[in-house]
C-alpha cells in the first residue's frame, strides 16, 4: 500500500474510535508522554530521558497518568497516544508505536470484555468469528495441563520439548508464557478472547474466583490470528497491594539482571485518594490497522519505522 492509502486508512479508524466514544460520551484526553517514573513489569523496559537535571522515563502505556484523572473525576475518558518500549523491532512490535487506552467507571471484567469486542468488530472491515477461551481451557485443550496448578519441574519437560528456548526458566509464569506463545498462539484464528489468567499474573488487576472456584486474575487478552491487540483488567484499586506488586516486581527485575524501577508514587497516591470501580484496556493501534487491512507486519502500516527514522 501507498503512504497515502496508509494514512487514509488510520484517519479512518481513529474517527470510527472517537465516533464510538462519543456515543457513549467518554471524555478524549491527552496525557504526557514523559513520566519521573517507569514501568516495574520484569518483561518490559522503558526508554530513559537524560536531561540536564533530571532523569524521566518515555510512557509505556498512558495508564498510570488516565489513573490520575479517574481517581480525580471518576469519569470514563480515553486517550490516543504514542508509547515506548525499548525492545527489538519485530514483525509486529515497533519500539514507538500508537495506543488507545480507555476505561468505564462502574464496569466489570465482562462488561468491558463486550465493550473492547464491539469497538474491534467496528474497526476491522469484515466480521470475524470470536473463540472465547480461559487461560485454563487453552492449557488443558494443548498440554493437558492445569496451568493454575502446576509446579516449575512439571512444566520445565515441557518448555524443552516445545520450545527452543536454552535456558532455565526462573518462574512458572515463564514457563507458562513461553508455552503460550510457541505451542498456543500460533493455532489461533479470527479473535481469540483469553480470560481468568493465573493470579500471580494479574499486574494491575483484581483477583477474583472462576466459575470453578479457582482464584485468578481478573483480566484479559484479545488476539487477531497470533497477534495480540488487546489486554484488558477489572482494576486493582487497592493501594496497599499494588505497591506490594510494584515491589514483587522489582524483586524480579532483580533477578533477571535488570535495574529496579522507582515506584510511580503519583499512581500509589492517586489510588490512595480514591480510584474508582472501573475496568479499562489499551489496544495497540498499529496492530488493530494490520488486522483491518490484512498485513502482516507492522512496517506496512508506519510511514517512518524504526529502521528509518
Amino acid at each position: 500500500m501507498t503512504n497515502l492509502e496508509i494514512i487514509s486508512a488510520r484517519s479512518d479508524l481513529y474517527r470510527s474510535i472517537r465516533n464510538y466514544f462519543e456515543r457513549s460520551n467518554l471524555l478524549e484526553v491527552e496525557v504526557p508522554l514523559l513520566a519521573k517514573a517507569g514501568t516495574t513489569d520484569p518483561q518490559i523496559e522503558s526508554f530513559r530521558v537524560v536531561g540536564q537535571s533530571s532523569r524521566s522515563y518515555l510512557q509505556t502505556s498512558p495508564e498510570f497518568f488516565l489513573k490520575r484523572l479517574l481517581a480525580e473525576t471518576h469519569q470514563s475518558c480515553f486517550c490516543i497516544t504514542k508509547a515506548f518500549r525499548d525492545e527489538e523491532q519485530g514483525k509486529d512490535h515497533n519500539p514507538e508505536f500508537a495506543m488507545l487506552e480507555w476505561y468505564r467507571v462502574e464496569f466489570d471484567l465482562d462488561d468491558i470484555i463486550e465493550d473492547c469486542l464491539e469497538l474491534i468488530q467496528l474497526c476491522l472491515s469484515r466480521p470475524e468469528l470470536v473463540y472465547r477461551e480461559t487461560y485454563t481451557s487453552l492449557f488443558q485443550k494443548h498440554l493437558d495441563i492445569d496451568p493454575h496448578n502446576i509446579e516449575l519441574t512439571a512444566l520445565a519437560p515441557l518448555v524443552e520439548q516445545h520450545t527452543s528456548y536454552e535456558g532455565s526458566c526462573d518462574s512458572v509464569s515463564e514457563a507458562l508464557q513461553l508455552l503460550l506463545c510457541t505451542v498456543i498462539e500460533p493455532t489461533f484464528t479470527g479473535l481469540t478472547l483469553i480470560r481468568d489468567f493465573p493470579a500471580d499474573q494479574a499486574a494491575l488487576a483484581r483477583l477474583g474466583k472462576d466459575q470453578s472456584g479457582q482464584l485468578v486474575a481478573q483480566r484479559f487478552e484479545i488476539y487477531f490470528g497470533d497477534i495480540e491487540l488487546a489486554n484488558g483488567y477489572h482494576e486493582l484499586v487497592d493501594e496497599a497491594e499494588q505497591r506490594s506488586r510494584f515491589e514483587r516486581d522489582n524483586q524480579m527485575r532483580g533477578r533477571l539482571g535488570r535495574s529496579e524501577m522507582l515506584l510511580d508514587e503519583a499512581l500509589l497516591d492517586a489510588m490512595k485518594v480514591g480510584l474508582p470501580n472501573c475496568s479499562g484496556v489499551s489496544i495497540g493501534l498499529d496492530r488493530l490497522l494490520m488486522a483491518g487491512l490484512g498485513l502482516r507486519q507492522i512496517d506496512e502500516v508506519l510511514l517512518f519505522p524504526w529502521n528509518q527514522i
